[in-house]
C-alpha cells in the first residue's frame, strides 16, 4: 500500500457521494514536502448529517488498527486512525468539516506558504483562497501574559539555588521558553503564533533557530542557569524590536 494508493481510495470513495463536497490535504502534501515521515492531513466537507456515515466509509476502506476519536466540536469532527501494516509514521489525521457551519476551516490566504490546501476535489467552491492576509498586530492580552511569565523567572532561579533540576527544568520551559517562543513567533510567523514548536524548524530563520535550540539543551543545572540568562536577554530583544 502507497501514499497514492491510499489517497486514491479514498477520493473515489467520496467523490461520487452527493453530501460529500470536498476534499482536500493540507500539511506536508500541500506543501510538497513530503518525507517518509509524513502523515496525512486530511480534509473533507460534508452534509452534517451524513458525518458518521462518512466515518464508517473510510473505516470499511482500510484495516484500521488504531482509531482514535478525539470528540466534535460545533464545526469539525476529528479523528486519527493508523492502517495495519502501513508505516508507523502514517497516521491519517481525518478531519470532518460540517457543510452548514461555514467556510472558516476551508479558508486560506495566498501566500502563506504553511496553511494550504491540496484540493482533490471541491464540488461546491467549499475551499475559498483569500488575498494575503494583512500583518498581524501582537495581540495585547497574550503580550500581558507573556511579560506575566517572564516575571516569574524567580521560579526557576529558586530551584537551581536549591539544586532541584526537575522542578527548575519543568518551570524553565513554562515560564521562559514557552513565551520566548510567542515571542518569535510574533516576529517571524506573526498569524502563527499559536503554533508553538509544531514545525518551527522550518518557519523561523536559521540563526534564531540555532539560538532557540542552544537554549534547550540543558544537562545540568549550570546549562540552565548560563540559558536562562541568555533566555532573559532574548525576551529584552523581541520586545524591544516587536514595540510590545
Amino acid at each position: 500500500m502507497t501514499r497514492e494508493s491510499i489517497l486514491q481510495t479514498l477520493r473515489q470513495a467520496l467523490e461520487p457521494l452527493p453530501y460529500v463536497h470536498a476534499l482536500w490535504l493540507e500539511g506536508a502534501d500541500a506543501q510538497q514536502m513530503v518525507d517518509e515521515y509524513s502523515d496525512f492531513d486530511i480534509n473533507v466537507d460534508v452534509e452534517d448529517d451524513h458525518a458518521d456515515e462518512i466515518f464508517r466509509l473510510v473505516e470499511s476502506l482500510f484495516p484500521m488498527d488504531q482509531v482514535w476519536d478525539t470528540g466534535r466540536s460545533d464545526e469539525f469532527l476529528y479523528r486519527v486512525y493508523h492502517i495495519r501494516g502501513t508505516s508507523d509514521y502514517w497516521m491519517l489525521d481525518f478531519n470532518l468539516h460540517l457543510h452548514s457551519t461555514g467556510r472558516s476551516g476551508s479558508t486560506f490566504y495566498e501566500g502563506d506558504w504553511i496553511d494550504k490546501p491540496l484540493v482533490l476535489f471541491d464540488k461546491s467552491g467549499v475551499v475559498i483562497m483569500n488575498p494575503p492576509r494583512p500583518p498581524q498586530a501582537p495581540d495585547p492580552e497574550r503580550v500581558q501574559d507573556i511579560r506575566f511569565h517572564f516575571s516569574q523567572a524567580g521560579r526557576v532561579r529558586k530551584y537551581i539555588f536549591r539544586g532541584q533540576f526537575p522542578e527548575a527544568y519543568i518551570y524553565y520551559n513554562k515560564y521562559i521558553i514557552e513565551p520566548l517562543v510567542s515571542l518569535i513567533r510574533m516576529k517571524y510567523t506573526p498569524d502563527k503564533r499559536f503554533y508553538y514548536m509544531v514545525h518551527i524548524s522550518r518557519h523561523i530563520p536559521s540563526d534564531a533557530l540555532a539560538r532557540l535550540t542552544a537554549l534547550l539543551q540543558n544537562p545540568d543545572l549550570e546549562a540552565l542557569s548560563a540559558h536562562l540568562e541568555d533566555a532573559l536577554l532574548w525576551y529584552e530583544e523581541l520586545t524591544a524590536e516587536l514595540g510590545v
